[in-house]
């Protein structure tokens, strides 16, 4: 098969105010396939919201074992319309004999953002969003109408690209390249994610669990079974994630969550790890002034025009809040202060069968607002309380500090 002109199951642009249709699926099958020309599945241009891009497949059966013949294009980007509402890309598979349900995965974003984030004192960043919408823009494996137990030799997630695994679904490969920090991502929505290799796993790249159940698993001939969270990473744990096996925080790695907000938000670190925790000197698991920030907390001063919030301890003129929480098992948040106060801690839950080892930072704290303006002294406004850490652990050691 060659193609120098265009096969395309591209969605239809619509105009002003327009909701346009996702990219539809190319399923190409053939001995060898060339040319110069384009494969597309695009999602529709939209003057309002734009469509998210279909599932493109090409598979060789015959003898060769790349696609060195095809030059052409092969696009499943999401329909554009502005940064904030420009949809997700879908898939594009490879696939030869040789590999046989076993092919190459792209997920290839448009080279520019397509997903905006809130801007506030507590730092939302375009991988830590507080928007549902937001949050499950991606390049979505699921449950629904395929397969379940996915294999890959490799899979990339490249050029402002996220893909997202569903519950219900577990993501295998050989090889994962997902490069850019606050660029790219690799995201659990309850799904299990299989890695390959016993080396560094994520360095230069945001990794993010945004609902419960999700997994992070090892293949079964990996005999060091060790999750690194490395140089230039960001680990965003937003609900609960088993980890089966290690894990290490190294060479100034993060793991944090998203800000709460509100006292209706669970966003919480919540990591129940098989083997040994190790947070290196450089490294850090964060969620100061990830809490609340939200009047109706427990613990937010009802009178008077700049108060600290409470948690734990009472803060000093304290005008009507209230202390509250479990003292064996704490869960929740700080409060914020009130007038021009900061947030409140976030929550961080750590099971850990093996040892932990802290040299690094674990923290929770309450911060005052952080104010653009340098005329404006933040540290002389009110403080948010600390928020909750709760650690089970085999063992106890380092010398960091919680």
């Amino acid at each position: 098969m060659s193609i120098d002109g265009t096969v395309s199951a591209d969605a239809t642009a619509g105009g002003a105010g327009s909701y346009t249709g996702s990219g539809g699926s190319v399923l190409l099958v053939a001995d060898s396939i060339g040319g110069s020309g384009m494969v597309s599945a695009r999602g529709g241009d939209s003057g309002y919201c734009a469509g998210g891009g279909g599932r493109i497949a090409l598979v060789q059966t015959g003898s060769a074992t790349d696609f060195s013949r095809w030059t052409g294009t092969t696009t499943a980007v999401g329909g554009y319309r502005a940064a904030a509402t420009l949809g997700a890309p879908g898939t594009i598979y490879f696939e030869t004999a040789d590999r046989k349900m076993c092919g190459d995965l792209l997920v290839k974003g448009p080279g520019e953002v397509y997903w905006s984030y809130n801007s506030n004192q507590a730092g939302y960043s375009r991988m830590r969003t507080d928007s549902p919408d937001l949050r499950m823009r991606a390049a979505m494996l699921t449950e629904v109408m395929t397969e379940t137990n996915l294999t890959f030799n490799t899979v990339t997630i490249s050029d402002y690209a996220i893909l997202g695994v569903k519950s219900g679904v577990s993501l295998a490969c050989n090889r994962l390249v997902c490069e850019g920090y606050n660029t790219n991502s690799l995201s659990l929505y309850g799904g299990t994610v299989v890695l390959p290799e016993n080396s560094t796993h994520f360095a230069n790249t945001s990794f993010r669990v945004f609902a419960d159940g999700s997994q992070v698993r090892f293949a079964d001939d990996v005999t060091e079974k060790t999750l690194t969270i490395g140089t230039n990473c960001e680990f965003v744990c937003d609900a609960s994630c088993a980890i089966d096996g290690n894990l290490v925080v190294k060479d100034a790695g993060l793991i944090d969550h998203t800000m709460q907000r509100t006292t209706g938000t669970t966003y919480h670190v919540d990591l129940a790890v098989a083997g040994d925790l190790t947070v290196a000197a450089d490294s850090k698991i964060y969620a100061d002034a990830y809490g609340w920030n939200d009047t109706t907390a427990p613990g937010y001063a009802q009178e008077g025009s700049n108060r600290a919030g409470s948690h734990g301890g009472l803060a000093s003129l304290a005008s009507g809040a209230v202390c509250y929480g479990s003292v064996t098992r704490p869960v929740l948040a700080g409060s914020p202060g009130r007038g021009n106060g900061g947030t409140g801690g976030g929550f961080i839950r750590l099971q850990v069968a093996g040892q932990t080892r802290i040299d690094g930072l674990v923290t929770a704290s309450g911060k005052p607002r952080i104010y653009p303006d340098p005329n404006y002294k933040s540290e002389f406004y009110p403080q948010g309380a600390g928020g909750s850490i709760w650690l089970t652990t085999g063992s106890l050691v380092g010398e960091g500090r919680i």
